[in-house]
Formats: C-alpha cells, structure tokens, sequence
C-alpha cells in the first residue's frame, strides 16, 4: 500500500506492509513527531486526520492506500551565548526530546540548530525506546538527523557529539537490551570515535556524557555544588571539592508537556509564565497549552491560593485566568510524581555524600527549563531545595556547551580524569530513595 504524510507544508510518499500502524509511518518518513505516552493509548495527544478523518496515530493500522495529515512541526533553536574556551567545530546534544548543534569558532557558536528528537515518535521517555522492538529503526532515525545537522554546519571534521548512554548506544547503533534490565548494563562506556565526531564518556548505563558534559560547563573549582537536568532523566551531579558523583532518577516527560492534559513543548502558544495578575504565551496570542516552566507557575498559584491542598488535592478543574487552559487533578498527580523523583535523587546523592540542601554553595539548573523556569516557584512546589534564590544558577545548554569545550583535545583529559574518578550511584532499588520519593510527592507546606 502507498501511504503519503503531510504536515501541511512538506508531503513525503511511500510503499508499506499492510497492517502497519500510522505512527510508524510517519516516523519512517522523517517527520517530527511525538507519542508522549509510547504508544500505549493512554493521553491522545498524537492524533491525526487520516483520509480526513481523525485517529489516533499509535493504534490505527492501515491497510489500503492513504493520505496522513498531521500538524505542522516547530524546531526549537538553540540559543548559546556564551564562549566555550577557544573551540573549533561542532558540537551536538543527543537530547532526549530535542538534538542541539552549533557551529563554533574561537570559542563562539557562530551557527545553531535544533530538531525534535526523531525517536520521540517511539516515546517521549528513554525507557520505551529501550525496550522498542525494533531498535534499528530508532538508530537510523538519529543517526540520519545528525548527519543531517552536520552537513547544515559546515564541513567541520572536529565534532563532538554527547548525550546519554542510551542516546549515544542507539546512534551508534548498539544493542542496548541490557539497559532495560537488571543490572542495567549498557553496551559501551564510549569516549571512542564514530562516523568521525568523538564520543565522550558515559560513566554508567544510567550516568551519560551529557552530565559530565553539564558538569564541566559549571566550571565548579573549590566548592560544593550540585547540578540538575531537568529533563526527562533527571541527570543530577555533586561535586564536592575535587570529588564528582553523579546519578539519576527518572522523572518522566510531565515537565516536557507529556503526560499532562493540555500540556506541549514550550513553543508558540504554551503558556510560559503565570501569577496571580495573569499569564504569558510564548509569541503572544491565544493559549495553546502549558509547558513546563508555566506548569511550575500554576502549581505554586494554585498552592498559594487555596485552589490546591498539600496533598495535592483539588475539588474541581483549575482554569488559569479565563484562558481555557484547565489543569486536572490528573495533571497535578503527573507534577507530583516529576517532581518527587527529582527532589529524592538530588537529597538522596547528598545524603550517601554526608550532605545536606544547606551545605551547598551552588545549584547550577542545565536545559532549557532550568533556564527557564522561576526558581521561586519551583521551590515552593519542592521541584529544587529550599534555599536562597541566589545559590541558583541557570546554566542553558549545559550538555552542548561543555561538549564544544572538548572540542579542545586538552579538555578531553580532564572529562576522562571525571568519568575515570567519580562516584556513580544507582537508585533504582535503594530505599533511602524509595522512602524519600514517598515524602517528596506531597507539596512543601507553608510556615
């Protein structure tokens, strides 16, 4: 059967086996596409017009001749304004839900880029595309995007490419079978080539080369720090004079716009920001839905204004300020579980370190939403540690950043010295993390 897809703007045709399903398609034909909740039918966020009539994506199979229409996609642009020593070439980011490159030259990104992650069509969280059944298809889409961005950049020869492990392990097109497992063995520890772009390493299956790279950028020297993606999974780092320890906690996709109702990506039309005077939208004009910085927002208002209690219970849905954009209590309970996973990693690593919150010098937010997001707010909803606003340090790229410092050779031995000495703490069995995630999903309380 030939099927064609079109997002309004590009149409791509091609030949398929009956009974294949409408989400894969799409995938196969190179577009953005997104199901956030993998394919299990659960949210309805990836529905399309097939023949002109709506379904979902995920569970329609085909079996004649067809025409998909499905909205058109928004490539989110980096933006790095800092200097990066005086590097040379190209960098890129394997993030979970977006892939950021640039071009740099003595130091300055002179050229940026940004695509939707094409495995989010498989996804929107690593483990389902660990466990997709056919991995093939998620490391030929990646790789073909990279390539793709770098032939945009410039024939640059000098590249480093980072990312998780399981986002380098697919691009490189390994079996990461073992990383859905226990004990959660990924195929490589990198810090190797491919395709000529250099690898750095990733210091366990669930400790990748972004958050090495993030730690980097920090540039930490002398005191006690912690950093914390705000991602899908939830890399966090501490470092502690000249000692490093790192891990994660997988938080979920709910602060990237899954899993929450009327949720999405922060482009054109998310609401952004909210008070109790009102709320903004990314490009103006009417509310679409809400991402994730916009999200914290409305949690703290609705805690602060009695419309939610500790607990995290509310009697109706929360409109935010006559803008049709409804939060449910679904929507609460998906924050609650984000945001516990997030404070439990970060005070459980302190915790095996001896530490507490208040013996931290800094809290460097890397990614877009740490960026982004209004500390104060992500404080009272215990998304980050009750501390001083001015210990908060917004970092952006972090990941891309510190990936474009080793495109200097001599910066590529300090990242081998971290990875080689830190301390890698898995908490998926731990129960001081189990205990600690249980206390975290209720809202702090005032007072």
């Amino acid at each position: 059967m030939r099927i064609t897809v079109t997002d309004g703007t590009t149409a791509r045709s091609g030949e398929f086996s009956e009974g294949k399903k409408a989400g894969e398609i799409i995938a196969e034909l190179g577009f953005d596409f997104t199901l956030p909740c993998g394919g299990a039918g659960r949210c309805g966020k990836c529905r399309v017009r097939l023949n002109g009539e709506e379904v979902p994506a995920c569970r329609t199979e085909l079996f004649s001749d067809a025409v998909i229409e499905i909205p058109a996609g928004e490539a989110a642009v980096l933006g790095a304004e800092e200097r990066a020593g005086q590097a040379c070439g190209v960098a890129i980011d394997i993030g979970t839900t977006t892939v950021a490159a640039a071009l740099f030259s003595d130091g300055r990104p002179v050229k940026t880029l940004g695509r939707k992650n094409p495995q989010c069509a498989y996804g929107a969280d690593v483990i389902s595309r660990v466990g997709y059944k056919n991995p093939a298809l998620l490391t030929r889409a990646i790789t073909a995007l990279v390539r793709e961005l770098r032939r945009e950049l410039g024939p640059e020869e000098n590249t480093v490419i980072t990312g998780n492990t399981a986002m380098l392990s697919l691009l490189c097109g390994l079996d990461v079978s073992g990383m859905g497992v226990w004990p959660f063995t990924p195929p490589s520890a990198f810090d190797t080539n491919f395709d000529g772009a250099w690898l750095p390493p990733c210091p366990a299956a669930f400790v990748g080369a972004d958050a090495l790279c993030s730690m980097l950028w920090t540039r930490s020297r002398g005191e006690t720090a912690l950093m914390l993606d705000l991602g899908t999974n939830g890399e966090i780092g501490l470092v502690c004079g000249d000692k490093y320890y790192f891990t994660s906690a997988a938080a979920g996709p709910a602060m990237e716009g899954a899993g929450i109702g009327r949720g999405m990506a922060a482009e054109p039309g998310a609401i952004f920001r909210a008070d109790g005077g009102g709320f903004q939208v990314i490009g103006g004009g009417e509310p679409k839905g809400i991402c994730g910085s916009g999200l914290a927002d409305v949690m703290a208002l609705m805690l602060d204004g009695g419309a939610m209690d500790a607990a995290g219970a509310i009697k109706s849905d929360y409109e935010i300020h006559r803008s049709g954009v409804f939060i449910t209590q679904a929507d609460v309970r998906a924050f609650q579980l984000c945001k516990a996973a997030l404070a439990a990693g970060a005070g459980t690593l302190l915790k095996k370190c001896g530490l507490s919150a208040g013996d931290l010098d800094r809290v460097y937010l890397s990614g877009a939403l740490g960026k982004n997001i209004d500390v104060k707010n992500a404080v009272r909803t215990g998304l980050l540690p009750d501390l001083p606003e001015e210990k908060f340090v917004p970092i952006g790229n972090g990941a891309l950043m510190g990936a474009a410092l080793l495109l200097d050779e001599d910066r590529r031995r300090e990242i081998r010295s971290i990875a080689g000495g830190c301390t890698c703490f898995d908490l998926a069995a731990d129960p001081d993390f189990a205990e600690s995630f249980i206390r975290e999903i209720d809202f702090p309380k005032r007072g």
